[in-house]
């Protein structure tokens, strides 16, 4: 890497630490979620004022019980506006900055990849790692949106919709924040791919015109390289994505099955 890109990848990463520290206009956005989701707990204790209306049954923090009312309101109006806010605007910054540099890298070529890691993705696997620490922290709307249906046995239009975000969010996060890492793996893949079959096809017809056999470590680094995943996700943290990515819609299945 030439001083003029490391003066320039620098100057990224601090612009993306200084706007975590709100030291810039995403407070502005940070603003919005709270108020969002403030919103949203306004929303439910309107809801569970009178909650026959939407869940059809008493619940333990209706208003006509004051004890449950009120706890569960303070509870929920820190966890919705405080721990909410916080969590989503880190994940979404945290997103949006590994984009960021992670283009950066893939654009100037200077993403280290090593074909032969043991994470059999190019040593990436730290980059997917956080993403599916990001990926955590959205499962646990979606585990929330199950929990609610059951405790209430009903599904409702905000259930639903939840579900179905968390779904769209879950496969876009996995997918879009690393896509710079993928085209990055694949482009090398596919040319290390290239050049050990151009060796291969070079020893095949010397082995032919000789008579002698194939070198079978060429064919097992080929066999290798083409496993290599292109997505920065090692074995346990790619099962551990896929559960993510595919329990809302499974909950979501769930929901509408008991619902009939």
């Amino acid at each position: 890497m030439d001083d003029d890109t490391r003066r320039r990848l620098e100057t990224l990463v601090h612009r993306h630490t200084k706007s975590l520290k709100f030291k810039s206009l995403t407070v502005c956005i940070f603003v919005f979620l709270l108020i969002g989701l403030l919103y949203w707990w306004l929303f439910n204790v309107i809801k569970t004022i009178s909650p026959s209306e939407t869940y059809h049954h008493d619940v333990f923090d209706a208003y006509a019980h004051s004890w449950g009312f009120y706890t569960a309101k303070l509870y929920t109006l820190l966890v919705f506006s405080v721990v909410y806010s916080i969590a989503i605007f880190i994940a979404l910054h945290v997103t949006v900055s590994m984009i960021s540099i992670l283009r950066f890298l893939s654009k100037h070529n200077i993403l280290r990849i090593n074909l032969f890691h043991a994470d059999n993705c190019g040593g990436t696997s730290p980059f997917g790692n956080i993403n599916l620490i990001i990926l955590g922290i959205y499962s646990n709307f979606f585990a929330i949106d199950f929990a609610m249906f059951i405790t209430h046995r009903e599904t409702y239009l905000a259930v639903v919709a939840s579900l179905a975000a968390a779904f769209a969010l879950a496969i876009t996060q996995s997918i879009a924040a690393v896509y710079s890492i993928h085209t990055s793996l694949a482009k090398k893949k596919s040319e290390s791919l290239e050049a050990m079959a151009e060796r291969l096809n070079r020893q095949f017809d010397s082995s032919l015109g000789k008579g002698t056999r194939l070198p079978s470590d060429l064919l097992t680094f080929r066999n290798h390289l083409a496993d290599v995943y292109t997505y920065p996700y090692a074995t346990g943290a790619l099962t551990a994505v896929n559960v993510i990515r595919f329990a809302p819609a499974a909950l979501a299945v769930i929901t509408y099955v008991a619902k009939r």
